[in-house]
């Protein structure tokens, strides 16, 4: 990289991280309150609603997102035509394929049980569906243009703005907390849609398109290869929460999502570093990621094997002072997570350099497979091991997805695995030499 990309690039992931840290620590506080207030069945039923939005949303998402993200990358589509495409689609298909989701739900008898209660809410997840399709769309956009102090600014907002709008309402509307829960997530997704549409409007000002027939053929073209792997990414992530809630009833799936919460906080390094090269790996000039990716990959899982050791000690504490003794219980799953959190993690940067390499279709059979593996898992074990079983499955699942991957990415640069295990003696130096670049710039 030139000296300028680089001090450029190290503001990024530094703004991205600070972001992120702000991010995780409102959304931890909103999850907690959410938790504490609502109880472990109610706090069930609601990670089951999330689940069902959004798997369906990656099922309906057509691979567009990241087409979009590809094809502004390599500014190979008008960007009007490309953001009227994305309101059409989201609106008119979202609409479509949500209302059907939702149907087929109907008719197989989804909603019996426990998950009786969610049947009244199948409109407001049509909503959620189609505002998840659009915003997601549209940060794509953002990122792809490297407007990362636009998309950071969102990013906090995403986790501020339904904390505010959860407490407004409870406090003040003759509501449930669960509704007030539901009712924040979809203000919260009406109100980032506006202001993301804002944001991109001073960027490219004037009529977008909505409906350009080549605009259309060429994303859902791209997007087509790369679909599945959003799906099966989707379902590798929710898949547990579904078949927890099915098998064991909501007061257990309560309890893991809380396992799930905790685990997860680990990544907000490798979403950190996602966010500022998602444009550099998709963009046209993919050879300059030949030194970059196994570097980050040495940095994310060194910082994430300390993560993994600290929730280990001091997660049991963590568990009950964020979400009350009442989930002390999610402590034992999460502990089975975190090898897999890890390799997660591993996944999210080395996916990147594979899609940009114009690779959708190869990272769509390994979360197939993966998928698949998670799938049979959890259904062997969760019954004979309940919580435990399902954070098992989903371990062994993501530390396959990120074998397969790192083989797909060896294929083209012949790399031994203990070469992105672990920060070398070099990475060291140069990791600190950019540290202390970044201080004196900053003190300037």
């Amino acid at each position: 990289m030139k000296q300028r990309t680089r001090k450029q690039l190290l503001d990024e992931i530094s703004q991205s991280f600070i972001a992120k840290v702000v991010s995780i620590i409102v959304r931890v506080l909103r999850v907690a309150l959410i938790a504490r207030i609502l109880g472990p069945f109610d706090r069930g039923i609601f990670a089951l609603l999330n689940s069902i939005v959004e798997i369906t949303f990656a099922a309906g998402n057509c691979g567009y997102s990241t087409a979009l993200a590809y094809h502004v990358s390599h500014r190979s589509l008008p960007l009007k035509a490309m953001l009227g495409s994305l309101t059409s689609f989201s609106i008119v298909f979202g609409l479509l394929f949500a209302s059907f989701a939702m149907i087929i739900l109907g008719a197989i008898n989804f909603w019996q049980g426990e998950r009786a209660i969610l049947e009244s809410y199948t409109y407001v997840m049509v909503l959620l569906i189609v505002f998840l399709l659009w915003i997601n769309g549209l940060l794509r956009v953002l990122n792809a243009l490297n407007k990362i102090t636009s998309l950071n600014i969102i990013r906090v907002l995403e986790s501020f703005i339904p904390l505010v709008i959860f407490l407004l309402a409870w406090w003040l509307l003759p509501i449930t907390p669960f509704n007030a829960a539901v009712l924040s997530g979809i203000t919260t997704l009406i109100l980032l849609v506006t202001l993301a549409i804002s944001l991109l409007k001073r960027y490219e000002p004037g009529h977008w398109p909505l409906f350009n027939k080549q605009t259309h053929r060429k994303l859902i073209g791209y997007g087509a290869r790369g679909h599945f792997e959003g799906v099966f990414r989707f379902l590798l992530l929710r898949q547990d929460f579904l078949i927890v809630g099915l098998l064991l009833g909501a007061e257990p799936l309560g309890y893991y999502a809380m396992a799930s919460s905790a685990a997860e906080l680990m990544l907000v390094m490798p979403e950190a570093l996602t966010t500022p090269l998602l444009s550099f790996f998709m963009g046209p000039d993919a050879a300059r990621n030949k030194d970059v990716t196994p570097l980050a990959l040495r940095l994310t899982n060194s910082i994430m094997f300390f993560g993994a050791l600290a929730l280990v000690f001091f997660g049991y504490w963590l568990i009950v002072l964020l979400f009350g003794q009442a989930y002390s219980s999610a402590y034992e799953p999460m502990i089975f997570l975190l090898p897999g959190i890890i390799g997660l993690s591993f996944c999210s940067i080395i996916r990147l350099d594979l899609l940009g390499k114009n690779r959708p279709g190869a990272v769509s059979v390994v979360a197939a497979c993966a998928c698949a593996v998670n799938l049979i898992a959890n259904l062997l074990l969760i019954p004979e091991f309940g919580l435990v079983g399902a954070a098992i499955s989903s371990s062994v699942a993501y530390l396959l997805a990120a074998v397969l991957l790192f083989r797909l990415y060896q294929q083209t640069h012949p790399l031994h695995w203990t070469l992105v295990c672990w920060l070398q003696r070099d990475d060291w130096q140069k990791v600190g030499g950019w540290i202390q670049e970044w201080i004196i710039k900053r003190k300037k």
